[in-house]
């Protein structure tokens, strides 16, 4: 079991909890986990970012991709979503692994998405670009060419 100084316990602020505001942020890929799909039968890989800059710097946020799922046309559409996150990450190479990801740095749309719960924030896979670029650059996308799994 953990063990620490009650001291040095940090407490979340209801802002904490809060889905963050619209917009467009830079984001660092914190961590990509593979984990089983709630049915069994494939997975889906969660990319943790945290927001490198401005005011809500050191906020999380998550991107779900379902990568490894059971039907090919869920997974062909998942490959065509995070492809562009490689691409603004700079990562080109036709080998691509989510591991790679892990402290790479994108820009892009973060949403509010209602739900019974309350409002929760959600990345716009459409909306991927360099984080250099400036939020008047177009969205980096998959190469025309690409058919989706043999970018993978």
């Amino acid at each position: 079991m953990a063990k620490f100084n009650s001291s040095s316990v940090v407490v979340a602020t209801h802002d904490d909890l809060n889905a963050i505001p619209a917009g467009q942020y830079n984001l660092e890929v914190v961590s990509c986990e593979d984990k089983p799909n709630s049915k069994g039968t494939g997975e889906f890989t969660t990319v943790s970012f945290k927001i490198i800059d401005g005011e809500h710097a050191s906020r999380r946020v998550w991107a779900h991709f379902n990568l490894g799922h059971d039907k090919q046309q869920v997974s062909d559409i998942a490959q065509k979503e995070i492809t562009p996150l490689f691409r603004a990450a700079g990562i080109n190479h036709d080998d691509l692994d989510t591991d790679y990801l892990v402290g790479e740095r994108a820009n892009a749309k973060i949403i509010i998405e209602a739900s019974d719960r309350g409002d929760r924030n959600t990345i716009d896979h459409r909306t991927w670009r360099p984080v250099d670029s400036g939020k008047t650059a177009p969205p980096v996308s998959a190469p025309a060419d690409s058919a989706g799994p043999s970018d993978w």
